[in-house]
């Protein structure tokens, strides 16, 4: 939510005073020596002092969600791939499942 100081300028009256906690969650799971997370929900709390009547300040929010990349990318599923340099240069992490079992089996 970086960007509501950012497109402040939109609001009539402007922001005297802003903070923004987040609250973000995740399920943990574990299993013998490893363990797996995966998201839940994650909450903003925007305390905004404004003379902007509210309706405009709601407005701020919403534009500012658009303009957020991190938001943005959080909140849609996302494909994310991983590589690592070897002698030849990177490679792509790719593993089976089948693979990975076997690997992880013993953890």
């Amino acid at each position: 939510m970086t960007q509501l100081r950012t497109f402040a300028k939109r609001v009539d009256g402007g922001i005297e005073d802003l903070r923004v906690e987040t609250k973000v969650s995740r399920q943990w799971t574990h299993k013998r020596r490893i363990y797996k997370t995966a998201p839940k929900p994650f909450h903003f709390g925007i305390f905004l002092e404004s003379s902007a009547p509210v309706v405009r300040q709601v407005e701020l929010i919403q534009t500012a969600k658009k303009g957020c990349s991190v938001e943005q990318t959080l909140s849609v599923a996302n494909t994310i791939s991983h590589r690592i340099l070897t002698e030849n240069g990177f490679a792509r992490t790719l593993i089976s499942d089948h693979l990975r079992n076997m690997f992880v089996a013993d953890l």
